[in-house]
């Protein structure tokens, strides 16, 4: 009876920990989508807000455009 109740314990916790790693792998996949999205929605925004800056007469990419999409 001991021998089953191992068998059953031992299949269980490995279900959770293969279950465990998919959600973890999932959870990592998800985070990465949500950065790229997230710099490529902040790239926009500086081009949208503020893509230019002036002085005087002439007219130069603003700094906030270049740090979005280098930095």
């Amino acid at each position: 009876m001991a021998s089953n109740q191992n068998l059953v314990t031992g299949r269980s916790q490995q279900l959770f920990l293969e279950s465990l790693e998919t959600l973890y792998r999932f959870t990592d996949r998800l985070f990465g989508w949500i950065m790229l999205c997230q710099y490529a929605a902040v790239v926009v925004w500086a081009l949208l807000t503020s893509p230019k800056t002036w002085a005087g007469n002439a007219s130069t990419i603003h700094p906030h455009v270049v740090a979005a999409i280098v930095v």
